[in-house]
């Protein structure tokens, strides 16, 4: 048991717990893991290609993580499969991310941080168009997703350009759209998301393998859904949606680009043409989770139980606000002070809180934002317990959080204690306005800064606690 008098044990203990959820979704041991091979065929899972069905094998994705599956599927295949088969590919990955494997390659598209399309996204996602185009229809193709794959696969459809499609997905973010808000657009703006690349595959034998970073884990939600068909796409409804939702959030036709208007308003024969559905493509179309976010959760929660922590979990599966997810951080917090939840406690929660910001926010990401949300209450509060002692951290678990190159933030009893004692409320509530959390944890050194993790299944947030 820590010393009860060194908060720095509590901060120390939930680093470990977050970092025991990270490790066990790390992308290339969740592909190994999966994978196996034998005489007969590939596994994916209990579920088995035989050799003699495939010609060769074409593994192309996009996504944070993607670099690392694929270094997992070269470990299990690369030496294993028949000597007259080969594998090749191309795998879309932040500049950050880019990694030597000996069969594919790894092509960094974006800088760190940025998580929307650039020109080079583009370039490469005509890159893989043009293999699958050209592939032989007896090959194997791979398709391997990951979190921030909506940014990294990506092809608008004429005329609408890049830029474009920007503003659109920037508007959308900065309004507080949710993922599942925000690729009802994307997704009819797009050559490759929706099942687009599914469509351009035809008739060959597709397996994808996602590490999910969308909560329940809906397939025509992840990465935008570049291989799973709108089984509404011939619909009038999936049209209106993409138009509802710009609706929604009062984006006029003048911020709008003319092109994105003139796609979604297509003449339904028009639609039909450019969605249209194919049995033959969703037969020959298999899909495999292989980590997501509650794999995460369950991981941190076994390691705080070897701490001896009375352990408590949630995910959350509708989105939240972060105002909504602040004050359900408060109650636990609430509950551990007056001994509701035993002497020493951990809450372990995992999601995507929705943040709204300004139109020229600072510096911050949506885990420090929570942070310093969830700080504002307790100081307002004056949440100070002479024997309770507590740390609260939450960090995106692909090491990134909004703009920073920091994973989130962490506060403690300590910090809220000192910022009582300065009288810090209308500072904190002036950079939550400002959407500069950053700025603040820094001066405070309540950043948290993981580095690379290798994998992206949303946020996971840890709170611990101890009574005398």
């Amino acid at each position: 048991m820590n010393n009860p008098q060194n908060p720095i044990g509590l901060i120390k203990e939930s680093e470990k717990i977050w970092w025991a959820g990270v490790n066990a979704v790390e992308a290339r041991r969740c592909t190994e893991n999966f994978l196996s091979v034998d005489q007969h065929g590939i596994y994916f899972g209990t579920f088995m290609v035989r050799h003699d069905q495939y010609r060769n094998i074409l593994v192309v994705g996009g996504g944070k993580g993607v670099g690392e599956m694929g270094a997992g599927l070269e470990a299990v295949l690369l030496d294993r499969i028949p000597a007259d088969k080969k594998i090749f590919g191309r795998l879309n990955v932040p500049d950050d991310k880019v990694m030597a494997l000996k069969a594919m390659e790894v092509v960094g598209c974006r800088p760190p941080g940025q998580n929307l399309p650039t020109e080079r996204v583009v370039a490469s996602t005509e890159r893989i168009i043009e293999s699958i185009q050209t592939s032989h229809p007896d090959d194997l193709i791979i398709f391997l997703i990951a979190g921030g794959g909506s940014a990294l696969l990506e092809l608008p459809i004429p005329p609408l350009k890049l830029d474009e499609l920007q503003v659109v997905t920037r508007l959308l973010s900065q309004r507080g759209a949710s993922i599942h808000q925000l690729n009802a657009v994307r997704k009819r703006l797009s050559r490759v998301k929706g099942g687009g690349l599914a469509r351009i595959a035809g008739g060959r034998m597709i397996v994808t393998l996602t590490i999910s970073d969308v909560l329940g884990d809906p397939l025509s939600i992840i990465a935008s859904g570049p291989t799973v068909l709108d089984a509404e796409a011939n619909t009038n409804s999936v049209k209106q949606e993409a138009i509802q939702v710009l609706n929604q959030f009062a984006l006029s036709r003048d911020e709008v680009p003319a092109s994105a208007w003139s796609i979604l308003e297509w003449p339904d024969s028009e639609w039909q043409a450019e969605k249209r559905s194919d049995d033959s493509i969703s037969k020959s179309n298999l899909h495999f989770i292989i980590a997501n976010n509650q794999s995460a959760v369950e991981a941190a929660g076994r390691k705080a139980k070897t701490l001896g922590f009375a352990v408590n979990s949630e995910t959350d599966f509708e989105p939240s606000s972060i105002e909504e997810v602040a004050s359900r951080v408060v109650r636990v917090l609430q509950d551990g002070a007056a001994g509701v939840s035993g002497s020493r406690g951990c809450f372990i929660s995992g999601g995507e809180p929705i943040v709204r910001l300004g139109s020229n926010p600072g510096l911050g990401g949506r885990n420090q934002h929570l942070v310093l949300t969830v700080l504002e209450k307790l100081v307002s509060n004056k949440f100070v317990y002479e024997n309770f002692r507590f740390s609260f951290l939450s960090g995106g678990t692909d090491g990134e959080d909004g703009t920073t190159n920091v994973a989130g933030g962490r506060i403690d009893q300590s910090i809220v204690e000192q910022a009582i004692q300065a009288q810090g409320l209308e500072e904190i509530r002036f950079e939550l306005k400002a959407g500069n959390s950053f700025g603040w944890l820094s001066k405070w050194n309540a950043n948290f800064e993981s580095g690379k993790t290798g994998t992206n299944v949303c946020d996971l947030r840890i709170i611990v606690w101890e009574r005398d």
